[in-house]
C-alpha cells in the first residue's frame, strides 16, 4: 500500500486538477444562468427538467460533506454502520419518489409549507415556515463550517479567509443559474463524484488483493498489533461486530439515524425543488427513484475509503494512548490530527496527484453545493412562504432571489463564526430533527386527503412533536431521539383528528 510523500511536482499536477475541476462546475453554473429568465424559473426551472436535470437538482444537495468526507470518517470508527447516512438517504428518495412525488405535484403548490397551508391553514403554516428556515438554516452553518474545515486544512489559510472563500464558491455555485444551474452543477458534480469513488475503490481493492483478502488485512491488523488495545478490539468477533455491522452502535442510534435520513429527505424544501422542476410525474419519480441507488452507491465507496484509511492511519489522540501504554505506532501507520481528514489525505497521498486534484476538487464543490442548495431552500421558503404573507401577488424577480441566497450565506457565515468545528455534527442533528418533526408529519397529513383535523390541531402536534425533541435533547443528550418526537407528533394529530371528528358528529 503506497504512501505518498508529495514534492513540488506532485502539487502542481496536483493543483491543476483541483482548480479545473472547480472552474469547469463553475462555469456549468454560471452558462446555464442565460436559461432562467424570470424569478420562477430561477426557482423551479418552470417544470422542464429532464431526468439527468432532476437527478443533478436532487443529489446536489443530497451527496455533500456527511455523505463523503462524513460517511468515511464514521467509517473509519465504526465500520459499515456508516451506511446509515447514504442508505437512510437513499430509502428518503424512494419513499418521496414512490408515495410523495405525484401528490406534491398534484397539489399545484410550489413549497412544502404552502402544501400545508393550503390543507390546515395559514396560522399552522406561518409556524411550519419559521421553523423550517431555522432547521434548514441550521444546516447551512454545518456546511460552512465544514467547507471552512476543508480549505483551513488544504491552503493552511486562517478561519475569515477560508470563510469568504466558502461564501464565493456556495455563491457562485447556484446563485446565477437557480434550479437550472443547480441541476447542471449538480450532475456534473455527482458525475465527477461517481468517477472519484470509481478510482478509490479500484486502487484499494487492488493494492490489497481484492475484497475478501482487503478483510482479512483488515481483520489481521486490529488483531495483531497495539491498535487492539485502543480499539477494543481483542478477537476477530469484536472485529466483524465493530466494523462489518450495520448496527455497530446499537439499534436505537443507528436506527433513529436511519430515520432521521428518511424523514428529512421528504422534508425540505431543497430536495422537493427537485420534485416540483420536473417536467413530469414519471420523470420526477424515474428521477428519485435512480437517486435511490446512486446515493448509497457512493456512500458504501466513501466507508471502504475510510476502512483503508483505518489500516494505514491513526489519530493523534490514538498516538497519544499508545504512548501513555509504552507501546509504539504499528509500523506503516501513519499519525494525523484528527479523523475529520482521511477523506482529503486519501486523495492527496494514495492517489496519482492529477486524479488526487481532480477528486479533492469535486470534494470541494460537494460541500459548496449541499451549503448553496440548503441555502436555496432557505431562499425558496423566505420569499415564496413567508415572503408572500408581506408581498401578495408580487412575483420576486432574479435580482431579488439572488440577493436572499447571498444574505443567507452571508448569516449562515456570520453564525458559523460563533460555533466551533466540534459541534459541527451537533447542529447537524439538531438540524434534521426540526426539519424532520416540524414537517414531516403535518406533509403526510395534508397529502392523504384522509384526516380531517383542525389547525388547531395541527398546531398542537406540531408544538407536542418539536417539545418532545428538545425535552429528549436535553435528557438523553447522547442519544437520537428523533422517532419518539415524530411519534409524539403522529398520536397528537390522531387525537386531534378524534376530536374534530366527535364534534363534527355531535353537531349533525
Amino acid at each position: 500500500m503506497i504512501y505518498r510523500e508529495n514534492d513540488v511536482r506532485d502539487n502542481i499536477f496536483r493543483m491543476a486538477g483541483f482548480f479545473g475541476v472547480i472552474l469547469f462546475i463553475m462555469s456549468v453554473s454560471i452558462f446555464s444562468a442565460k436559461h432562467a429568465a424570470s424569478g420562477r424559473s430561477f426557482a423551479f426551472n418552470e417544470r422542464k427538467a429532464g431526468i439527468p436535470t432532476t437527478i443533478g437538482l436532487m443529489l446536489g444537495t443530497l451527496v455533500s460533506g456527511q455523505a463523503t468526507l462524513g460517511s468515511a470518517q464514521l467509517a473509519f470508527h465504526y465500520g459499515f454502520s456508516a451506511w446509515w447516512f447514504t442508505l437512510g438517504s437513499g430509502i428518503g428518495c424512494l419513499l418521496l419518489g414512490l408515495v410523495y412525488a405525484s401528490r406534491m405535484r398534484a397539489s399545484r403548490s410550489l413549497t412544502i409549507v404552502s402544501i400545508i397551508r393550503d390543507r390546515f391553514g395559514g396560522k399552522c403554516a406561518g409556524l411550519a415556515s419559521v421553523l423550517s428556515v431555522i432547521g434548514i438554516f441550521i444546516s447551512v452553518v454545518s456546511q460552512v463550517l465544514s467547507e471552512i474545515a476543508l480549505l483551513s486544512v488544504m491552503f493552511h489559510v486562517s478561519f475569515r479567509t477560508a470563510g469568504v472563500l466558502t461564501i464565493i464558491l456556495m455563491a457562485g455555485y447556484i446563485s446565477f443559474g437557480g434550479a437550472v444551474g443547480s441541476g447542471y452543477a449538480g450532475l456534473a458534480k455527482v458525475m465527477l463524484l461517481i468517477f472519484s469513488c470509481s478510482l478509490g475503490v479500484i486502487y484499494i481493492l487492488s493494492v490489497s488483493g481484492g475484497a475478501v483478502s482487503f478483510c482479512d488485512q483488515f481483520v489481521g491488523l486490529h488483531l495483531h498489533s497495539p491498535l487492539s488495545e485502543v480499539l477494543g478490539t481483542f478477537s476477530e468477533g469484536d472485529v466483524r461486530l465493530k466494523y462489518f455491522q450495520l448496527f455497530a452502535r446499537g439499534l436505537s442510534k443507528d436506527g433513529a439515524s436511519a430515520v432521521s435520513m428518511i424523514v428529512g429527505v421528504i422534508s425540505t424544501q431543497s430536495y422537493a425543488t427537485a420534485v416540483w422542476s420536473a417536467k413530469s410525474d414519471k420523470t420526477a419519480r424515474q428521477a428519485l427513484l435512480m437517486s435511490a441507488v446512486i446515493v448509497p452507491l457512493i456512500g458504501a465507496a466513501c466507508i471502504l475509503i475510510g476502512l483503508f484509511m483505518r489500516t494505514q492511519c491513526v489519530t493523534a489522540e490514538e498516538a497519544e494512548y499508545l504512548r501513555s501504554i509504552n507501546a509504539a505506532i504499528p509500523e506503516g501507520l501513519v499519525r494525523i490530527e484528527s479523523s475529520s481528514q482521511i477523506f482529503p489525505y486519501f486523495w492527496e497521498h494514495y492517489m496519482p496527484p492529477l486524479f488526487g486534484g481532480v477528486c479533492l476538487g469535486t470534494l470541494l464543490i460537494a460541500l459548496a453545493g449541499g451549503g448553496a442548495g440548503l441555502a436555496f431552500g432557505v431562499s425558496t421558503v423566505l420569499i415564496d412562504d413567508i415572503g408572500s404573507f408581506v408581498f401578495a401577488g408580487r412575483e420576486m424577480g432574479l435580482p431579488v432571489r439572488r440577493a436572499v441566497i447571498i444574505a443567507v450565506l452571508a448569516a449562515a457565515y456570520g453564525a458559523a463564526c460563533l460555533f466551533s468545528g466540534s459541534m459541527i455534527n451537533d447542529i447537524g442533528f439538531l438540524s434534521m430533527g426540526l426539519r424532520g418533526t416540524v414537517i414531516f408529519i403535518p406533509l403526510s397529513a395534508a397529502l392523504s386527503g384522509r384526516i380531517r383535523v383542525s389547525e388547531k390541531g395541527i398546531i398542537a402536534a406540531m408544538l407536542t412533536g418539536l417539545l418532545t425533541l428538545i425535552i429528549s435533547r436535553m435528557l438523553f443528550p447522547d442519544r437520537d431521539l428523533l422517532p419518539c418526537a415524530i411519534l409524539a407528533e403522529a398520536v397528537m394529530i390522531l387525537i386531534a383528528a378524534g376530536v374534530s371528528k366527535k364534534r363534527e358528529f355531535n353537531h349533525e
